[in-house]
């Protein structure tokens, strides 16, 4: 399974916390029973350095040895993600500050790509129901 991760924050990474967080850590643990391969996709060069650091920590302490790859992304949010989608990914994990979650999920439902998305969903209600609509 080809999981791409939008986001290198503390829900994926722990960066800023105490903890591994949560999102990177239950991939990797999830790489015990499935062939998991993980892109983490985030804005910040530096953040290429800290998703290694903590994958290789990870599956050090889990036993496991996910792949987990970093791109770069930059410029428009829905135009950046829609070509990381179009590259055949099976799910993503939306980890990205909330007032980038519509352009975001808009664009992998519009390119078939399950979708899990951190609270909340959008900031507006009017946008929630936009991809509701999407994602029927």
């Amino acid at each position: 399974m080809k999981v791409l991760v939008l986001g290198a924050g503390m829900y994926v990474t722990g960066r800023g916390g105490t903890g591994p967080g949560t999102v990177l850590a239950a991939l990797c643990e999830a790489g015990r029973d499935t062939q998991v391969e993980v892109v983490v996709a985030a804005t910040a060069a530096e953040n290429a350095a800290i998703v290694e650091a903590k994958a290789g920590e990870l599956n050090r302490r889990l036993g496991t040895g996910v792949p987990v790859g970093y791109r770069r992304i930059g410029g428009d949010v829905e135009t950046s993600v829609a070509a990381l989608a179009a590259e055949g990914f099976d799910a993503a994990i939306v980890c990205l500050p909330d007032h980038l979650h519509f352009a975001a999920v808009a664009a992998l439902l519009g390119a078939g790509v399950h979708t899990l998305v951190v609270k909340p969903l959008t900031p507006t209600l009017d946008e929630a129901r936009t991809l509701t609509d999407l994602a029927r």
